[in-house]
């Protein structure tokens, strides 16, 4: 009997969900920069959010990982 494969992403580790509330225009206006820059729009938010807090001198350790595309089976 063949091994089944596991398909779809690998995970990126443990998330806690926050919602977030914008208006249209910027909500829209993030999410076409997210798409343009191969990024989705959580981690676009993530790297705002870490870039700001780097900035403000609270250490962050979050690296920014890319997500792989779906594997098949």
């Amino acid at each position: 009997m063949e091994e089944r494969r596991k398909t779809g992403r690998p995970s990126k580790g443990p998330r806690v969900r926050k919602q977030l509330r914008l208006a249209v225009p910027l909500a829209e206006a993030a999410e076409q920069y997210a798409q343009a820059h191969g990024m989705d729009f959580n981690d676009f938010c993530a790297r705002l959010v870490s870039e700001h807090l780097q900035e403000q001198g609270i250490e962050v350790s979050y690296d920014f990982p890319i997500q792989e595309q779906l594997m098949t089976a």
